[in-house]
């Protein structure tokens, strides 16, 4: 069995009488299995995200994701500033989920990841997105989705991409 967190947080409420606390539980449970959960979060724009211990970063929720802005890493290298991108040494692939409709400007610049999934109803890649994830094991292929309906400028500039698959 894994580590049990508790928090308890004590609140007030008017409606529970004036002098009445009420408590409320919340558990989190982790084990040191690969596929949890080793980080989360959600965004401005109300998607979450969660990188499990076998490196799969999976962005969920409704809708389009933010624009994000990049650091310069050096010479012609940057990283993106993405709640996700201070983790892009632990991210092996990136899963984008049904029901996200686009993918930010810089929202994975300079991640180096194996593998990349785009759902069906994903309809613009931003600015950027996969560029500079340049090194050992990056993507090599990808296979884009069916509607999609714009590639911003740069989307995978210096990224590793030989082969691109675009539905008819």
């Amino acid at each position: 069995m894994g580590i049990v967190f508790i928090k308890v947080v004590k609140t007030h409420s008017p409606a529970l009488h004036s002098h009445r606390v009420s408590k409320v539980v919340t558990v989190f449970a982790f084990s040191a299995n690969a596929a949890d959960v080793t980080a989360q979060g959600t965004t401005e724009d109300g998607l979450t995200w969660q990188l499990t211990g076998d490196g799969v970063l999976t962005i969920s929720g409704s809708g389009a994701m933010q624009d994000y802005t990049a650091a310069s890493q050096g010479f012609s290298s940057y990283l993106t500033q993405a709640p996700w991108g201070e983790l892009s040494d632990d991210v092996q692939s990136v899963v984008i989920s049904s029901g996200v409709t686009s993918i930010g400007k810089n929202a994975f610049r300079g991640m180096t990841v194996e593998s990349v999934s785009l759902p069906h109803g994903l309809t613009v890649i931003g600015d950027y997105a996969f560029s500079n994830a340049i090194g050992e094991g990056c993507v090599t292929e990808m296979t884009l989705p069916e509607g999609l309906k714009s590639i911003g400028r740069n989307a995978f500039t210096s990224s590793g991409l030989q082969s691109v698959t675009i539905p008819a």
